[in-house]
């Protein structure tokens, strides 16, 4: 079904249109980097668009590894709006399950770009810091990160 925004005043909605506001969720193939591009196994990846909003949530098992040293990055379905600051725009819940030692981090996601996101930790020293760089952890074979977020579409 056509997504029926925008609404313009005076109009009269079908029960289709009213429908579909908030289809069903649509499978996408992210993109995980660290330093270099990460192959994974999807769990779970899929997203939904109501209006401008972005809904996502993603579940990947790590078959490859990252490079020290660097943020990890989620890459996003549909293209943001511009987000901000130094470390991005807050937008969601994550984590990373780190199998060789067992540790399980936990993070706030944030909008790196208008393409890719990403984890704000607040373990470093002195407050927050994106995930990857500190801690420094760096990803794994068997490793898992999920994302849970939502924001503004460009």
């Amino acid at each position: 079904m056509a997504n029926p925004f925008p609404f313009v005043a005076g109009d009269v909605l079908t029960a289709a249109e009213l429908n579909g506001i908030g289809e069903a969720w649509t499978t996408y193939a992210p993109t995980l980097t660290q330093g270099v591009a990460l192959t994974n196994t999807v769990q779970y990846a899929k997203y939904t668009q109501v209006n401008k909003l972005v809904f996502v949530a993603v579940s990947l098992q790590i078959t490859s590894a990252g490079t020290a040293g660097n943020v990890i990055k989620l890459g996003l379905p549909i293209t943001a709006a511009t987000g901000g600051g130094t470390f991005g725009t807050p937008l969601g819940a994550g984590g990373f399950y780190d199998s060789s030692a067992t540790a399980q981090y936990a993070g706030t996601v944030t909008q790196l770009s208008t393409t890719e996101a990403g984890l704000l930790t607040s373990l470093a020293t002195g407050g927050g810091s994106l995930f990857g760089q500190l801690p420094g952890v760096t990803a794994a074979n068997t490793d898992f990160i999920f994302f849970q977020f939502v924001y503004q579409a460009a």
